[in-house]
């Protein structure tokens, strides 16, 4: 009795192969069976989708152009501090206050000119006030609007500085290339600013961006301040 209750409590043994001759490998398990009705798996997407890494080629000019961005950029900013005491964020604001009717623009008009967030052009606004070079008026046409204006010293602080920044320019970047390249350079940039502008549109939410046409974080309420 104990051998027959032995027998159907343990698992059987193996049989034992004749001598010689290898065991025969054990069966693989079936997959399970799939759920009725179950959806196919999905297709990755293109977030899931593997990297398109740069090759050596292409990464070498991304590189290079991040290089010379930086490189110019300081280059820019010493060349006119040491020629004019301005930096590049006062030129930046100076020159199409310059070139602008009155030589005065709207706040919101300003920051979408040198596409700066709002924070931003306040604070160096109020800057360039402190050292007489702008100032701020009521807008004639818009009792909530806000006029930036070049003053007189921030008219001749461009004059002055204007001459040795050019030649920077040229001497770095212009004079540099043949008239081939820089027709190839502006085409490439305007086609490389198309896409990122794309990209950036379709990422705005409207709800964000204030008054229609208006660039986001560009309405002039954050630029309010003393007035002359």
């Amino acid at each position: 009795m104990a051998e027959i209750s032995a027998a159907v409590t343990r698992e059987p043994l193996a049989a034992t192969p004749p001598a010689g001759k290898p065991p025969a490998p054990a069966p693989a398990s079936p997959p399970p069976p799939a759920e009725a009705g179950a959806p196919p798996p999905a297709a990755p997407t293109p977030d899931e989708a593997a990297p398109r890494w740069l090759s050596a080629g292409e990464s070498q000019v991304w590189r290079t152009f991040l290089n010379m961005k930086r490189v110019l950029e300081r280059g820019l900013d010493r060349q006119l501090v040491s020629s004019s005491g301005l930096s590049d964020a006062d030129y930046q604001l100076l020159v199409p206050l310059s070139e602008a009717p009155d030589q005065a623009m709207r706040a919101r008009e300003l920051c979408r000119n040198v596409d700066w967030e709002r924070s931003r052009l306040s604070h160096q606004i109020r800057r360039m006030e402190q050292r007489g070079l702008l100032a701020r008026h009521d807008c004639p046409t818009d009792a909530r609007g806000t006029v930036i204006a070049l003053t007189e010293r921030g008219a001749e602080a461009i004059r002055e500085a204007a001459p040795a920044h050019v030649e920077w320019v040229r001497d770095h970047f212009i004079d540099i290339l043949t008239a081939d390249e820089l027709d190839a350079l502006g085409s490439i940039s305007a086609r490389v600013l198309e896409a990122v502008l794309a990209d950036a549109e379709c990422d705005r939410d409207p709800e964000e961006d204030g008054a229609a046409g208006a660039k986001p974080g560009c309405d002039e309420s954050g630029v309010e301040g003393p007035r002359a």
